[in-house]
Order: structure tokens, then C-alpha cells, then sequence
């Protein structure tokens, strides 16, 4: 998880509960612990992804779905 953590972005908007990356990171081994303990309890449930529908003029499909979790598309 640490590795995980290591690899986002840290300068994007706040999550979905309105924590930024800076203020999870003051208790970040704490968080991250408690955050397993919620996987593995089955407590923790991922936000959903609205998909999105892409058309692409150079896609001889018609376009393609794509999952955003960004609710301003």
C-alpha cells in the first residue's frame, strides 16, 4: 500500500471525502493501515465510476465507453 500510495499524484483535487493528499499523508501509515483493515473487512466500498460514452471520428467502431470518476464530463 505504501508502494501504491508512492505513485499517485499528489497534486490533484481532494478525494471523494474531501481530504487532500497532504493531509492524508500527516498520518499516512496509520490511514493506510486503517484502510486495509476496511478491505480486508469487506467495509470499504470503492466509489462507482460513471461511464462515459467517446465518439471517435477515426474509429470505425463509433466510439468506445469509457469509466470516469469525474462527475463534471
Amino acid at each position: 500500500m505504501m508502494e501504491a500510495y508512492r505513485l499517485t499524484r499528489k497534486d490533484g483535487a481532494p478525494g471523494i471525502d474531501g481530504v487532500t493528499a497532504a493531509e492524508y499523508e500527516v498520518n499516512l501509515e496509520a490511514n493506510l493501515l486503517d484502510l486495509v483493515d476496511r478491505i480486508k473487512s469487506g467495509r470499504y466500498r470503492a466509489p462507482p465510476v460513471r461511464r462515459v460514452e467517446r465518439v471517435n471520428d477515426f474509429d470505425t467502431a463509433g466510439g468506445r465507453s469509457l469509466g470516469s470518476e469525474f462527475w463534471f464530463l
